[in-house]
């Protein structure tokens, strides 16, 4: 059964900051989590709800099985971090940076994203539901299996982004890699 948490508590043991620290089977709600470093932590099983997270980082973080509902994030950053299996569910993600990140598993569903990066980052069963990208950087990326379902996209940027097909021909498995230049070229990669 998960417990609640409160994330200020996470930081204040001791007036030491905690680095490495592991929070698993926990819900967070109705929280404003300003300014904060996470960096380097191990987030697992966590619910998060109805938070807001402004000019925090999550650098350099393992994320596995999380759900953020209704959240906001302005500022943020998960640079070279691994987040596996996660979803943003309706959450607000501006000036936030996902770059050199491994990102596996990803759902976007009805969320606002604006000026975020994900510039170098591997992206792999990725989908965007129903989602508004404005501003938004797949930049040199490495992109396999991303999925685009019933979205609003204004000014996104694939230079020097990647996709990665598997393909079969005489029984034999092959991979590409399609270079993608803009948003047309990768619609007509991904079909």
């Amino acid at each position: 059964m998960k417990k609640l948490y409160k994330f200020n508590n996470f930081y204040k043991l001791h007036g030491l900051i905690q680095k490495d620290y592991c929070i698993e089977d926990k819900i967070v709600t109705d929280q404003i989590v300003r300014g904060q470093d996470f960096s380097g932590c191990f987030l697992n099983r966590v619910d998060i709800s109805n938070c807001s997270f402004l000019s925090s980082s999550f650098q350099s973080n393992d994320m596995e099985l999380l759900t953020f509902t209704n959240c906001i994030f302005k500022g943020v950053s998960f640079r070279k971090s691994n987040l596996d299996n996660i979803i943003f569910d309706n959450c607000e993600i501006t000036d936030t940076w996902f770059s050199l990140s491994s990102l596996i598993d990803l759902k976007f569903i009805s969320c606002r994203l604006n000026d975020v990066c994900f510039g170098n980052a591997e992206l792999a069963d990725i989908a965007f539901n129903m989602t508004q990208l404005s501003h938004v950087s797949f930049e040199d990326a490495l992109l396999d299996n991303v999925k685009i379902k019933k979205s609003s996209l204004h000014k996104i940027r694939f230079d020097g982004a990647e996709i990665y097909k598997e393909f079969y021909k005489n029984g034999i498995c092959h991979a590409d890699r399609i270079p993608i230049q803009d948003s047309k070229s990768f619609f007509q990669a991904i079909s």
